[in-house]
């Protein structure tokens, strides 16, 4: 392995545009007006690596991953999977002078069918959610394994999430639903865990901690049995710190200086208070929201068939 990360790293040097590529083609690293590059194999058959370029495009296929950045240097190691297919993946990352990184649902599944397709395996079955999600800040920290991943955000950053799929009906003769979701979000600093092995998107987002002035938007629409998409639900809010668990809990936790303005499926609200606590469901809807702390204020008007707090 070591020799191979050796050769592959030098003969892509000579290809123009194509700084890295493993032997599968899941993980390459190009670029534009490269100004900087070079590799090093470790003693433990790692590929360490510096680069600059305008830009440089990290690209993990098979996670529907990329990262476009002027600046980049890391480490890329490679370990058999579960399936006993030795894969690449970035170990360690750090991105500077403006990142954009984009997690790609969609693209993750082309990925998947086309890695199908040269192993001459079945195709596999579309996801019944595709999430799309993007990334921005001028530098980061990332450090991870096939399992698991660590972004460090040491600065502001910017966050957009949209996410189509459809609902299963909970019981027999109900109508089948579609939904979109849609989520904004600024922070000033944070760490993010990620699951970015997982075969099911909706596990690849684990667990965070955001400090604050935090701010944000939700919203989400939904179309029955085809008919046209309406809105179901809304929320804006701020904070000083958020703290996410979609592992055990699958809540959003928002601590200091809390305002909601809501347009939920029960209930109209406007509210503030030092704690908040959104309690999500496995399609990713909220659920109840709880307030703690003092002072907390409330204003709350309940839609038609009620609703609570």
């Amino acid at each position: 392995m070591k020799g191979v990360l050796s050769i592959l790293a030098l003969l892509t040097v000579f290809q123009g545009q194509v700084l890295y590529q493993d032997p599968s083609h899941d993980l390459v690293l190009s670029g534009k007006g490269v100004t900087n590059w070079s590799g090093e194999t470790l003693d433990n058959g790692d590929l360490s690596f510096r680069a600059s370029g305008d830009p440089l495009v990290l690209e993990a296929k098979n996670q529907g991953a990329t990262i476009t950045t002027p600046r980049l240097n890391g480490t890329f190691a490679s370990a058999k999977g579960a399936d006993g297919k030795t894969m690449t993946y970035a170990k360690v990352l750090h991105a500077e002078g403006g990142t954009t990184t984009v997690f790609d649902g969609q693209a993750a599944y082309a990925g998947d069918i086309a890695k199908a397709q040269r192993l001459k395996q079945p195709t596999p079955p579309e996801p019944k959610e595709i999430s799309k999600g993007t990334l921005k800040t001028d530098h980061f920290d990332y450090a991870g394994s096939q399992e698991s991943g660590t972004f460090t955000l040491p600065v502001a950053f910017d966050v957009t999430s949209d996410t189509k799929g459809m609902i299963e009906p909970k019981k027999k003769g109900d109508p089948v639903k579609a939904f979109l979701q849609n989520m904004e979000m600024h922070g000033s600093s944070g760490v993010i865990n990620l699951n970015p092995g997982s075969k099911d998107k909706k596990d690849f987002l684990k667990t965070g901690h955001i400090e604050g002035p935090i701010t944000f938007h939700m919203d989400r629409s939904e179309s029955v049995a085809g008919a046209p998409f309406a809105s179901v639900g809304k929320l804006d809010g701020q904070a000083d710190k958020l703290d996410l668990d979609l592992v055990t809990e699958r809540t959003v936790t928002l601590s200091g200086h809390v305002k909601l303005n809501g347009d939920l499926p029960n209930y109209i609200s406007v509210t503030g208070g030092e704690k908040a606590v959104l309690k999500l469901n496995d399609a990713g809807e909220i659920v109840s929201v709880t307030f703690t702390g003092s002072p907390t204020t409330s204003t709350i008007k309940e839609k038609k068939g009620g609703g609570k707090r």
